[in-house]
């Protein structure tokens, strides 16, 4: 639990990597992936296959490393069960594709721009703060496979950054807007299988009650723990307020309103585009 509270307040428990020492950690992860037995590493020897450039690019030992702070084993497993979750979530058409909007995104982008999922900035520990909120998300024109390919690629943008490899990231969860038909377990754990299996490490998950639903602690907290999974439970901090983020490093007032909303939709249109050209800069 001491380790828990630590994660949530930012503070630092990271490996403090050395540039002598790196590209000895690499080689035992490596070592410890030829030993993962082939029945249990088929879509990480498929990528290999196809896709070598994006193993290197998009999966490298080194993200999953620092991940694990350096731990090769846990590190190794890890990557494996990416791609495992990549190629199930995108399919074996798509999971080969470079994870870019015009590439493995490219029949998701509508889910994507819905906004539901949002970078909104950094912690006062460097740590990147995504913003969930579901109900932007229509179920009838958004199904579930792609707000986990949303999630694949917001992970994956992040984890650009070697900063935040190394520090992770907090989840805002805005559970306000919901209503209880919103609710849906089936997502959560396809959400948690996503996260688990991604390249960064989420140091927090915060939740405003939900006073909409006029319901006592007592009865909406054991639905919220229903439908998340187990994975996120044990990181989960609810708030009554956004100043009561603060603790926890992060100064959002001018950032969402009193209900956790971001206030500024037209910040996200800006970051698409600019993302879109940054990738399509990156290809050439």
């Amino acid at each position: 639990r001491e380790l828990i509270d630590q994660e949530l307040k930012g503070i630092d428990s990271t490996f403090h990597e050395r540039e002598d020492e790196r590209e000895l950690f690499i080689r035992h992860m490596q070592e410890e992936l030829e030993k993962i037995p082939l029945k249990e590493k088929i879509e990480y020897e498929q990528a290999l296959m196809h896709a070598p450039e994006l193993v290197e690019s998009e999966s490298s030992n080194l993200i999953f490393l620092r991940k694990h702070n350096f731990d090769v084993t846990a590190a190794a497993w890890n990557l494996v069960s990416y791609w495992t979750q990549r190629v199930k979530v995108f399919g074996s058409d798509k999971a080969f594709l470079p994870m870019t909007i015009r590439g493995a995104m490219q029949d998701d982008f509508e889910t994507l721009a819905t906004g539901f999922l949002q970078i909104i900035g950094t912690d006062d520990h460097g740590r990147v703060i995504i913003h969930h909120e579901k109900p932007k998300a229509d179920p009838q024109l958004h199904h579930r496979s792609s707000l986990w390919k949303t999630w694949f690629y917001i992970l994956h943008v992040a984890a650009s950054d070697p900063n935040i490899q190394k520090r992770g990231i907090v989840v805002i969860s805005n559970f306000i807007t919901c209503s209880m038909k919103d609710l849906d377990r089936l997502y959560g754990k396809g959400t948690s299988n996503v996260c688990c299996a991604g390249p960064l490490r989420i140091k927090g998950v915060h939740l405003p009650t939900p006073s909409s639903w006029m319901l006592p602690p007592s009865v909406y907290t054991p639905v919220l723990l229903f439908v998340l999974s187990k994975v996120f439970r044990i990181l989960i901090k609810f708030y009554d307020s956004v100043e009561d983020l603060e603790y926890y490093g992060m100064s959002l007032s001018d950032i969402l309103t009193p209900r956790s909303q971001i206030k500024e939709a037209g910040n996200f249109e800006r970051w698409l585009d600019d993302q879109a050209q940054r990738e399509e800069t990156f290809d050439r």
